[in-house]
């Protein structure tokens, strides 16, 4: 998995925990040290904590522990004769049946213009993530979000106009098959596969 030590940190925490708000404390603590250790960034443990913090507390971290969830679940999907793979960060199901990704993000900052510009970056990842999960499951996404966990609180930003973006990826893959038989949804066009991951 790409990304920076301190994203793999926080990742992995969200992981180990799941969503769930009592999964706090003495749990939370451990799961901070043990992985912020092991990715060799144990001086930022109080920083991983943090934004593992202001993931929990989001609206919609809470929302998924209310209903059926998956953390770090595989997708893939063969979409225009491409295989389409990636790790969704979390994924949960609303009351209606829809489905909605989650993607956290620690490169950011807390600048309206700065997390403007990362949504649009990220956008086509969590269209590739939409489109994977309706093709391999039938279901509708509803919404995919970009959780960015800044220096200073969680900042939720929708990707905009769903359907039209999971378009595009589908359009963009077409006209490049049969050339590329595999793809991850951190490397379509406006996604940098090393950020993705923080």
């Amino acid at each position: 998995r790409g990304g920076s030590a301190f994203g793999r940190a926080v990742h992995a925490v969200l992981q180990t925990l799941g969503p769930d708000p009592g999964e706090r404390g003495a749990a939370l603590d451990l799961a901070v040290r043990r992985h912020a250790a092991a990715e060799g960034v144990g001086y930022r443990a109080a920083d991983v904590a943090r934004r593992v913090g202001y993931a929990l507390d989001s609206p919609a971290v809470r929302d998924a522990a209310r209903n059926p969830h998956w953390s770090e679940l595989y997708v893939g999907a063969e979409i225009a004769g491409t295989l389409l793979e990636g790790f969704v960060d979390l994924l949960y199901e609303t009351p209606d049946g829809s489905l909605v990704v989650v993607d956290f993000k620690t490169d950011s900052s807390d600048d309206p213009a700065d997390l403007e510009e990362r949504r649009e970056r990220y956008a086509p990842q969590l269209a590739a993530y939409a489109l994977m999960l309706e093709e391999s499951t039938g279901r509708d996404v509803s919404r995919a979000i970009l959780l960015f966990l800044g220096p200073t609180g969680a900042h939720e930003m929708d990707v905009e106009d769903l359907p039209h973006a999971i378009a595009r990826v589908r359009c963009a893959l077409a006209r490049e098959s049969p050339g590329v038989a595999a793809r991850t949804a951190d490397t379509l066009p406006g996604v940098d596969s090393q950020e993705s991951r923080r």
